[in-house]
């Protein structure tokens, strides 16, 4: 029985020993626990900050490329419009230089074609001399057989009455 009571004794301060060890051991995890959290509150507000710096690093950055961009389209779009003047400045050049030109060979086709028609009546004209003269030729020779033959028929003629 002895036996038993000092068993139930030690199991007892057992017992004890075991709920103050749970004790600290609590105490002890609820301040790990506690540092844990504040460590980890401190990690997440540095992080937000760091993000929070980094996002506004990253939105001046984005925002002086913008401008940049917006300066560089705005060059380009004054360099457009420029170009289309002077394209239309040209085209309008090009065509009071096509007109110069179409007036320019009018004229200078009116100032041919003068001595161009002229020319053309004097080759006509040469054209009718050439035909009168070879029909006046054409006339002689006929006139000049016509008279060979008559003087023959006129020999014969004579010599027959020469004969008669």
């Amino acid at each position: 029985m002895v036996d038993k009571e000092m068993l139930h004794a030690i199991s007892g301060m057992m017992d004890e020993k075991l709920q103050g060890l749970e004790s600290r051991m609590d105490g002890k995890l609820e301040s790990l626990e506690n540092r844990m959290d504040e460590k980890l509150e401190s990690l997440e507000n540095r992080m937000d900050g760091k993000l929070e710096s980094l996002e506004n690093r990253m939105d001046e950055k984005l925002e002086s490329l913008e401008n940049r961009m917006d300066k560089r389209i705005t060059g380009l779009e004054q360099g457009v419009s420029e170009m289309k003047k002077d394209i239309g400045n040209l085209d309008r050049k090009l065509a009071e230089t096509e007109n110069f030109l179409i007036d320019e060979i009018g004229r200078t086709q009116s100032y041919l074609e003068r001595p161009l028609t002229a020319l053309q009546e004097s080759v006509k004209e040469m054209a009718d001399y050439y035909h009168i003269v070879k029909v006046d030729c054409e006339t002689q020779r006929i006139l000049t057989i016509r008279m060979n033959r008559m003087e023959a028929r006129l020999r014969k003629v004579e010599a027959q009455m020469a004969l008669a």
